[in-house]
């Protein structure tokens, strides 16, 4: 009978067999880490026991750890967690490990925005702010003018206060332009 413990195991032999690069090994094994707390006796000893529970486990991990992590990198955890599991069930047999082609994803890197206003890089606003991430904001992508644009994130529940604030910043930036100005006649 597998026990929780034996994901780590899997993990470590994995890395080993040249399956996962170390960088997810160790992203696998925090978000085992975070599950492992919250298990009870019985799930750890079975990993059958953890993978029936698995939905309630998952909705205490998210109640225990809400302040601390945004939604989004809670549900990574999960389904990282997940990806631990369905690897173990697929390979933990060694000659099946053998026969483990593993897809290689290769990450470039983002392309600069061209918008001339800000750079803002949404995954550190996020990181700054989870709301931004649940959804709790208006998006507003305006086209000033070709090959010109703006993006606005704001609150949803935006202060008239606030509003004023960011108008006048906004005005600050403003470059004189006559080509702009139509005549008054």
């Amino acid at each position: 009978m597998a026990k929780f413990q034996d994901l780590y195991e899997f993990i470590d032999i994995a890395v080993r067999n040249r399956k996962y690069p170390e960088s997810t090994a160790q992203a696998l094994k925090a978000a085992l880490k975070l599950y492992n707390t919250e298990l009870n006796n019985e799930e750890q000893e079975d990993i059958n026991k953890f993978k029936e529970n698995f939905e309630q486990i998952t909705q205490s991990v998210f109640n225990k750890n809400k302040a601390d992590f945004n939604t989004t990198s809670l549900k990574t955890y999960k389904s990282r967690v997940q990806k631990a599991l369905t690897d173990f069930e697929r390979y933990s047999d060694p000659i099946k490990m053998n026969s483990w082609s593993p897809k290689v994803i290769t990450r470039s890197k983002r392309k600069a925005s061209q918008a001339p206003v800000a750079d803002v890089d949404d995954d550190s606003a996020a990181t700054e702010n989870p709301s931004i991430m649940e959804g709790n904001v208006h998006k507003i992508e305006l086209a000033l003018r070709p090959g010109v644009k703006m993006l606005l994130i704001a609150p949803r529940d935006l202060k008239e206060l606030e509003a004023k604030m960011i108008n006048s910043i906004v005005t600050s930036l403003v470059k004189k332009d006559d080509s702009l100005n139509t005549p008054n006649s």
